[in-house]
């Protein structure tokens, strides 16, 4: 069965938004907090918004510039599709480091009573949850349009 390529262009094309949405977000927010910030702990955290959301800002627009090129054919629309599952799943293995990082920064500060290094931490938490939330669902919804129910594996 081949899968629909319409709905995979749709798919790519709201997973683009979502990210440059939450990129912007992240952007104006982090610098309203790093503007705002009275603490060390909250400045931290912005900077951490404001960072992640450069880095997923660069990402959102490769993927827009990816879905706004001419209709391709088959073939190389179901190719983008695989590149893009693979990276997703990379980016899986990724989003565990980060959650981990960004724990391992907090218990640092707790023990080194670093209210900065708790900041960092949870920054990086927060958006490394995300992308962890993100790529999965993504990824769950791409692996459905390429590989239907009742479909036989592929060799």
């Amino acid at each position: 069965m081949i899968p629909d390529i319409a709905q995979l262009r749709s798919l790519r094309w709201r997973m683009t938004r979502v990210l440059l949405w939450f990129s912007i977000g992240s952007i104006v927010g982090g610098t309203a907090i790093v503007l705002l910030s009275q603490e060390g702990w909250a400045d931290a955290i912005g900077w951490q918004f404001a960072i992640w959301g450069g880095i997923d800002l660069v990402f959102a627009l490769m993927g827009v510039r990816q879905c706004s090129r001419a209709k391709q054919g088959l073939l190389d629309d179901l190719a983008e599709a695989e590149s893009l599952r693979k990276s997703l799943r990379f980016n899986g293995g990724l989003n565990w480091l980060w959650v981990a990082l960004g724990t391992v920064l907090i218990a640092w500060g707790a023990a080194t009573a670093s209210t900065t290094l708790v900041g960092h931490g949870i920054g990086v938490l927060l958006q490394g949850g995300f992308l962890f939330f993100f790529d999965r669902l993504f990824l769950r919804k791409l692996s459905r349009l390429l590989d239907p129910p009742g479909q036989l594996e592929r060799v």
